[in-house]
């Protein structure tokens, strides 16, 4: 279902990709409608659908030099400056997205697990960018790994690196004091 919300940033009408999001729901039940009463499923509904509403996805953005310029009025194109703006830019993109994703799951949270992460925005925010990286390369590795085993081992070893960097924003966020609450 993620790949629907990514269709909102390449259709642009917000309206065409909650039908398909609609469409597709109403497919996968129809094949197995036990998953209505899936967790996952409804995690991945409603997370796709808080996406889909509000992250503004397929309306005019600015890169992140005009982002950063316009916070200035200036652009320095120096080459620190210029990997801060770009990490920043990455940072409150993804801090915009799991957002407008955590606004709709939270409550499935809260009543599933009693607990609400307090942590869980900013551990998104840092390590949603690997993540895409690490679907891609998996894909690679699992269909290309096979038949060429040097090139499936560099692919090893690279998803290797960006998983240990997703799992140590996991844990290290985890460590912060008072992470999250506790209902019962």
């Amino acid at each position: 279902m993620g790949g629907i919300a990514s269709l909102t940033s390449y259709i642009g009408r917000r309206s065409y990709v909650i039908y398909s999001l609609l469409f597709t729901s109403a497919l996968m039940l129809l094949i197995k409608p036990d998953w209505l009463q899936s967790l996952s499923f409804q995690l991945s509904f409603f997370a796709t659908l808080g996406i889909i509403l509000l992250d503004n996805r397929g309306q005019p953005k600015s890169t992140f030099l005009e982002s950063d310029a316009r916070s200035r009025n200036v652009i320095h194109l120096g080459g620190v400056q210029v990997i801060m703006s770009w990490v920043k830019f990455i940072f409150m993109e993804n801090l915009r997205t799991t957002l407008s994703a955590q606004v709709f799951i939270t409550p499935l949270l809260v009543y599933n697990f009693g607990r609400l992460s307090l942590v869980a925005p900013l551990t998104n925010a840092l390590g949603l960018w690997v993540v895409e990286y690490i679907t891609w390369l998996g894909i690679l590795l699992v269909t290309i790994g096979g038949l060429l085993w040097p090139l499936g081992a560099l692919l090893g070893i690279i998803l290797w690196f960006l998983l240990t960097i997703f799992i140590t924003v996991v844990e290290v966020t985890a460590l912060i004091p008072f992470a999250q609450i506790n209902f019962f």
